[in-house]
Parts: structure tokens; C-alpha cells; sequence
């Protein structure tokens, strides 16, 4: 619970609650996964869409893993699928981590989160 605190308090995200603020740092998370950052395998938790064409959204459109068991659906990789897919390609083209969280920041708040 402190992180959550110590992280609203770096946003100033005094309107947020702490499913937003978790879920800011789940898409952070992916962000640092996707681009290489954190030294883990992309492929130990997101499958990448590759079909070939892409007629909305952003070049780093991840797929939702198909599951038969109920509880994987709240995984870290099957949670974060579908608000990672509705970002614009400006915030996933990101340079940096700092960059992206001010971005995302800023996206959230002109929609009104």
C-alpha cells in the first residue's frame, strides 16, 4: 500500500483511485517488458499480433491468450491486454520510461480519469 501512496503522490494523481494507479503501473510494466528494459523474454508473457495488417491502433498491438481455466484471466498478461491495445501510437513510441509515464499522464487526463 505505501507504493501506491508513494506513486499517486509522483503523479499527483490526487482523482485516481488505486485500481488506476495499479493499473498505470501494469501498463509501465509492459512498456518496460515490450521495449527490452527489463531483461525478461516478451514472449514469457504477451504474444505480439502479427497479422499483417494493422487497421487501427498502434504497431505494438499485443493478443489476448485464450484460457479454459477462470483464474488466468486476471494474470499480469491477460489483464493488461486490452488497455495496452487502446493506447495511442504516440504514447507506446515512447523514448523512455519518464516519457511514457508523462504521456500516459497526460492521456488519462484528457479523458477525464
Amino acid at each position: 500500500m505505501r507504493w501506491v501512496v508513494r506513486t499517486c503522490a509522483a503523479v499527483n494523481c490526487k482523482r485516481l483511485d488505486a485500481d488506476d494507479v495499479l493499473l498505470r503501473g501494469d501498463l509501465i510494466e509492459t512498456f518496460n517488458i515490450l521495449t527490452g528494459i527489463e531483461k525478461v523474454g516478451v514472449e514469457q508473457f504477451f504474444e505480439l499480433n502479427d497479422t499483417g495488417y494493422n487497421l487501427r491502433g498502434h504497431s505494438k498491438r499485443l493478443t489476448v491468450n485464450r484460457c479454459r481455466l477462470d483464474f488466468r484471466k486476471y494474470f499480469f498478461s491477460n489483464r493488461v491486454v486490452h488497455h495496452w491495445n487502446n493506447l495511442t501510437q504516440e504514447i507506446v513510441d515512447a523514448r523512455s520510461v519518464n516519457v511514457f509515464r508523462n504521456r500516459l499522464d497526460r492521456h488519462w487526463q484528457d479523458m477525464g480519469i
